[in-house]
């Protein structure tokens, strides 16, 4: 599971709809998912079908149930790119704006990669999914592969890429 945490900007639906295409474009199968505030989901699977279970329902809050809930729709799919869950230990990617967020950045640890709204918005006009391609090679290394950090190699030249204006 991958978190997209920042504002609710129309920035972080691009963001999360950029990297699914991108990772699909690696052969991956994505879903994605939005936390509800009664704790269900609306689930959108690798195929475009989307779920959201019934009121009263078990709730999807944690990973572990959202994971589950998953594996039971789509056993086939890699990962799934969550919104709204605000767990602990579980690997994130932050959007931030010029504006100050009122929300609490994820833990160091949890930080895979930082994106600027302002700047995925003029990347993704000019090159599509494209914009992300490097982030989406990064989260399959780390999450679906297991690699390390690697303070010189593709996070730091992630970072530097989406930080520059």
């Amino acid at each position: 599971m991958l978190r997209v945490v920042g504002p609710q900007i129309p920035a972080r639906n691009l963001l999360v709809i950029a990297l699914v295409e991108a990772l699909r474009a690696r052969g991956l199968r994505t879903a994605t998912a939005e936390l509800l505030a009664d704790g269900r989901a609306t689930v959108t699977l690798p195929s475009g079908g989307r779920v959201t279970p019934a009121p009263g329902s078990a709730p999807l809050g944690e990973a572990s149930a959202l994971s589950s809930f998953l594996a039971s729709l789509d056993p086939r799919a890699d990962l799934v790119i969550a919104e709204d869950y605000e767990q602990p230990g579980v690997p994130a990617i932050e959007l931030t704006t010029a504006a100050a967020s009122t929300r609490e950045a994820p833990a160091p640890d949890d930080l895979l990669a930082s994106v600027e709204a302002e700047r995925l918005e003029r990347d993704f006009t000019a090159r599509g999914a494209e914009a992300v391609a490097d982030l989406a090679a990064l989260v399959e290394a780390r999450l679906l592969r297991g690699e390390p950090p690697s303070e010189g190699g593709l996070l730091a030249r992630l970072r530097g890429r989406l930080r520059r204006g």
